[in-house]
């Protein structure tokens, strides 16, 4: 019975040894297969953090493209008195704009008539048919004279033919405003401009455009 009861106590501790045995497998089994999804959610989670990363740079490359288009497309452009250099007003301009579309947003920002509007770039008198793009080249200011009724008035009689330039002084027939003014309606009051004036070519395009006899 001893040698039995021995042999059971043998089989006892083995048993418990092999299920001991067995349980740190499991456990190391478990550890393992803890640790490998640890680095497989890591990776997944850099692959995620890299794409995302790859997401935001080509989000903000794809912003700045459209600022620097739309930089190109838009500028302010600062309107300052041609009397004592104080602003009058900004202007956001679009590039495709004309001089006439800027003196419109003008009258639209500060109140002055575009009629009554003279706008000078470096002391160069701006044409309503050019370009904004032009002033752009140049910086981003112009300067706004700004002309009375009397002025606009005056210019009205002679465009509609009350007043010849052949009526009147050396100075205003030498006045480059007036001329053209006149020219565009009669193109043979060219004769009557001063040499200088009529040496302009867009004066002479002008007064041809008008008459061809000009």
């Amino acid at each position: 019975r001893n040698a039995i009861a021995a042999a059971a106590a043998i089989a006892d501790k083995d048993a418990m040894a092999a299920h001991a045995a067995a349980t740190a497998a499991e456990a190391l089994v478990r550890e393992q297969a803890g640790e490998a999804a640890a680095r497989r959610a890591a990776k997944a989670e850099a692959e995620r953090a890299a794409q995302e990363g790859a997401r935001r740079e080509e989000a903000r490359a794809r912003w700045a493209t459209k600022a620097k288009e739309a930089d190109q497309r838009w500028k302010v452009l600062r309107v300052r008195s041609a009397v004592d250099g104080r602003e009058v007003c900004a202007i956001p301009a679009g590039r495709t704009w004309r001089v006439e579309q800027l003196k419109a947003a003008i009258e639209a920002a500060e109140g002055t008539p575009a009629k009554q509007q003279r706008l000078l770039r470096d002391g160069h008198l701006l044409k309503d048919d050019e370009e904004v793009r032009a002033v752009w080249a140049h910086g981003e200011e112009v300067a706004l004279v700004r002309i009375d009724d009397s002025w606009l008035s005056f210019l009205d009689d002679v465009g509609d033919g009350l007043v010849s330039l052949g009526d009147l002084d050396e100075e205003l027939r030498g006045d480059r405003e007036v001329v053209l003014t006149a020219v565009r309606g009669r193109g043979l009051e060219l004769r009557h401009a001063s040499s200088i004036v009529r040496a302009d070519r867009e004066v002479v395009i002008e007064a041809v455009r008008c008459d061809g006899d000009a």
